[in-house]
């Protein structure tokens, strides 16, 4: 028998809004008088998106809660599981199966192009909106059907935060079914690319010499959990230290962390301690505290110590903020600083900004020296013009280079001339001030009144022509004056989506004299410069970018590169740098990316400097695909150095790049542990 049960669901009870998106089907159904419907045989329940079957079911028709029982099957939105029972709030979109298995795309995981389901069997699993928790099971990334995965972890219990973190407990991680280690606790962020800290991070290179990195994390709870960093280097020895994060409610969170550094013979130790409070809807706090000694061999230092506090409140129409930083440094140099910034919007037209500063510093071989600095700018429409003013007081005792302006008011006409009904592409803009110019002991008048000049002119399919030109016309009180007379013309083309160019003329011509430093006429030149590009978009792609200064006759360096892709598994390119007044190669530098295998991956870099006939780096990395982990190897000779990576592609995960710029280590050497640290955005 079978029936069709969707209008026992609002019988006498009135849920018009779940009428037409609840349905249950079975063999054969009950209604019970406490307000439960009972269901057996072929059992088959929708609601919003969310399909229930199993053998037996039982559904509060009052709060759309389901008791489940025998091959049960759930799906949720693409997520699944089968397990024997289970307990389901259909309008929460939560709850729990026991003895389960299934996949969920809760992960919201952000590897590399690669399948981003979790699939998981468990004693009992229970999700909910923005929550899964996996009790007593394993888990893994890779879709081969079990036992025949790759790799798969079991853990005590596995708790996620979709695009936050995972956190397993007791964990054990499997290679085809063999044991390959154990963690107390693992702790992955899913918030973005970074190195996965429960795989050890070894390597070599010429500053370090052989090393392994390993961090370890724990987990109390929620609101408590960090981790502790360990990492040996043969030609720096031991460092170690540890962070540990916090939150208090939903109103605040913080961290406080402790770094031992060693490095020949110097140890540097760093404290580091940050927290963020929101203290009601619209005021928050943050405060800052850290500070760091070095120690060693002839060596003694005083500490370096710097605070800040800052408190910001949002108004309707306003910000105000404040802030005071203290710094004490290892020469014991002292700097005091109080700041008060306040925005304000007026009519929702005008708006104003205030800053006020005070800096006290001191040190043990100079005087004391109080600066005050007052800065207030503000904007508002007038008509067609916009209007800007500024004031910038800095008192008696203002820094070296530091300009006041006492007061600046700017005016621009946004609008095109208008002559009759020709319109011409001309805004204009003037303003005037009195400046008081510190590095050249000036005090005077200064206006100012600007030209700016702009068209675009279509000539034919794919050409475009555009003219830009300013004149800068500046007066000053001691009746000097200065102009500066700037203009580009820019002719870009492209033909059948296999040619573009760019043929640019710039033009600078300043005269007059400036009594301010900060109002430079500049240089007069002439230039013009070209860009070309050949391409066929699926294949390959050459460039080409030179120039040349009419005024001092002299050619830019000619640069070149092509990028080459003959086959889907091979990628080449090459570039090329020519001193066209010299006639002198300069540069060479080529990178070749090879698939020589489904799994393997080859990639060669190198770069060559003909004018001191020398190689400035030749790279290799080689890259082992393991359906959803791999491994890679990196060597480069620049600085005699290598790293060994592996890493799970479903993770996060932060990859190393070879070629291109030799001046720093493929990773971040022990210097990464103090930056995350000093990072407050960094959270596991």
């Amino acid at each position: 028998m079978f029936f069709s049960l969707l209008w026992l669901f609002f019988i006498s009870y009135g849920y018009t809004k779940d009428k037409s998106e609840t349905s249950l089907e079975a063999d054969k159904v009950f209604v019970e008088e406490d307000g439960w419907i009972v269901a057996e045989g072929n059992v088959k329940i929708t609601y919003k998106g969310t399909v229930i079957e199993a053998d037996q079911a039982e559904v509060n028709k009052h709060e759309r809660i389901v008791r489940a029982f025998g091959h049960v099957y759930l799906n949720e939105q693409g997520d699944q599981a089968q397990g024997e029972l289970l307990t389901y709030n259909l309008r929460k979109k939560e709850g729990i199966i026991f003895r389960g298995k299934g996949k969920t795309k809760n992960f919201r995981l952000k590897g590399n192009n690669v399948n981003d389901y979790i699939y998981f069997r468990g004693e009992e699993a229970s999700t909910k909106p923005g929550n899964f928790l996996l009790d007593m099971g394993d888990f893994t990334t890779c879709d081969r059907d079990h036992p025949h995965e790759h790799y798969n972890m079991t853990a005590k219990s596995i708790d996620v935060e979709p695009g936050e973190k995972l956190v397993a407990k007791n964990v054990s991680v499997y290679y085809k079914g063999y044991k390959i280690f154990w963690l107390p606790i693992m702790i992955i962020s899913l918030k973005e690319r970074e190195r996965q800290q429960f795989l050890p991070q070894m390597g070599y290179n010429q500053f370090e010499g052989f090393f392994i990195k390993q961090l370890i994390n724990y987990y109390i709870n929620t609101n408590h959990y960090g981790s502790t960093n360990i990492s040996y280097a043969s030609k720096l020895g031991v460092s170690w230290g540890a962070t540990h994060n916090y939150r208090v409610g939903q109103t605040g969170q913080g961290s406080f962390s402790y770094l031992r550094q060693s490095s020949q013979n110097i140890v540097n130790n760093q404290f580091s301690f940050r927290h963020a409070q929101n203290l009601s809807d619209r005021l928050t706090m943050n405060y800052t505290f850290n500070v760091s000694k070095s120690t060693g061999t002839r060596l003694v230092t005083n500490p370096n110590i710097n605070s800040t506090i800052n408190l910001n409140y949002r108004g309707d129409q306003f910000n105000t903020s404040f802030s005071t930083r203290y710094f004490k440094g290892s020469s014991l140099n002292q700097n005091i600083s109080f700041s008060l910034t306040h925005n304000h919007t007026f009519f929702q037209k005008f708006t104003t900004n205030l800053q006020v500063n005070s800096v006290n510093d001191s040190g043990p071989n100079t005087n004391d020296r109080n600066q005050l600095k007052l800065l207030l700018t503000g904007r508002s429409p007038m008509g067609p013009l916009n209007m800007d003013f500024t004031v910038d007081y800095a008192g008696a005792n203002f820094i070296q280079y530091y300009t006041q302006k006492l007061p600046n008011v700017n005016f621009a006409y946004v609008n095109p001339i208008m002559i009759g009904d020709i319109n011409i592409p001309i805004t204009t803009s003037f303003g005037f001030g009195y400046f008081d110019e510190q590095s050249s002991k000036t005090k005077m008048y200064r206006g100012y009144l600007k030209l700016n000049y702009n068209r675009n002119f279509t000539l034919g399919e794919g050409n475009n022509l555009n003219i830009s030109s300013y004149l800068d016309q500046t007066f000053y009180g001691s009746g000097e004056a200065r102009y500066i007379l700037n203009t580009n013309i820019n002719l870009s083309n492209s033909f059948a989506n296999h040619y573009r160019s760019q043929l640019n003329f710039t033009s600078n011509i300043p005269d007059g004299y400036s009594p301010f430093s900060f109002d430079g006429i500049g240089s007069r030149y002439h230039a013009i410069t070209y860009q070309m590009e050949l391409y066929d978009e699926s294949k390959w792609r050459f460039t080409l970018n030179t120039g040349y200064n009419i005024t001092d006759e002299s050619f830019q360096t000619l640069i070149t590169r092509f990028d080459f892709r003959p086959r889907n598994n091979l990628i080449f390119n090459f570039g090329f740098a020519y001193d066209l007044n010299n006639h002198q190669a300069q540069n060479f530098d080529t990178h070749l990316d090879l698939q020589v295998h489904p799994e393997w991956r080859f990639e060669y870099a190198s770069s060559y400097n003909f004018v001191s006939n020398s190689f400035g780096n030749q790279d290799f990395k080689i890259t082992k695909d393991c359906h959803c982990w791999l491994w890679s190897l990196a060597y480069r000779t620049y600085r005699d150095e290598f790293l060994l990576q592996v890493a799970i592609k479903a993770f996060p995960y932060e990859t190393f790049q070879i070629g291109a710029s030799p001046e720093g280590p493929i990773l971040p050497i022990l210097q990464d542990i103090q930056n995350q640290i000093s990072n407050p955005n960094f959270q596991f």
